[in-house]
């Protein structure tokens, strides 16, 4: 799964999309990258809908440490 940046943003450029597996492995990437550097935020804790909402808007309009300490 090596993912090389400069091809797959050629291949966008050329072609307006990219294919499945590009796809697959971008995200299968993120995943693992996550799975083993995770950070704790206060959003991924809960499920409450209004909070999750909230702090969605915040995240737009200010930098995530601002908004973790909140």
């Amino acid at each position: 799964m090596t993912l090389n940046p400069e091809h797959i943003t050629r291949n966008y450029l050329e072609t307006g999309t990219l294919d499945q597996k590009t796809v697959r492995d971008f995200r299968d990437s993120i995943y693992a990258h996550y799975r083993t550097h995770p950070r704790s935020m206060p959003w991924r804790e809960t499920r409450e809908p209004y909070r999750v909402l909230l702090s969605e808007i915040m995240l737009q309009q200010t930098p995530v440490e601002r908004v973790k300490s909140k």
